[in-house]
């Protein structure tokens, strides 16, 4: 019995280790690019107005991201029990592919290009939910 309390102990433990890890690596990509591109309109390096408002765009969407994560970080025992729940809401498809290439683009510093169609289907998505790569598995 001893033995299983130690061993049940001890996979909590990299869990949490392994949820430490996943947050912190998740809450640097919106802080990244929040402070790359107040760093670019502060050295003032795009003085074009449209390319500045995309800036803006972007820091106010991963300051919102940020805020997401942080909450459900606080939401931590819900996540503990296995309780995952989702917000389905209607989602664009093109909206997603669109962020997501122009972040890989400023935080890979390549050049993406898309071609995506921008009538695809409405479909219903969680804009917060992540894969997660390393799953702690259940005993």
């Amino acid at each position: 019995m001893l033995w299983l309390d130690v061993r049940r102990e001890s996979r909590l433990a990299e869990m949490r280790s392994q949820f430490v890890s996943s947050v912190s690596h998740e809450l640097k990509t919106p802080l990244t690019a929040i402070r790359m591109f107040a760093e670019t309109l502060r050295m003032g390096r795009s003085t074009d107005h449209n390319t500045q408002a995309e800036y803006l765009d972007t820091i106010i969407n991963e300051s919102e991201r940020l805020t997401r994560l942080l909450n459900n970080v606080l939401d931590f025992s819900k996540i503990e029990q296995g309780k995952k729940t989702y917000h389905l809401m209607p989602t664009s498809l093109p909206d997603v592919l669109h962020t997501a290439a122009r972040a890989l683009e400023y935080q890979q510093g390549f050049d993406l290009r898309l071609d995506v169609e921008d009538n695809l289907p409405i479909v219903n998505a969680d804009s917060d939910a992540q894969p997660h790569r390393h799953a702690p598995r259940q005993a």
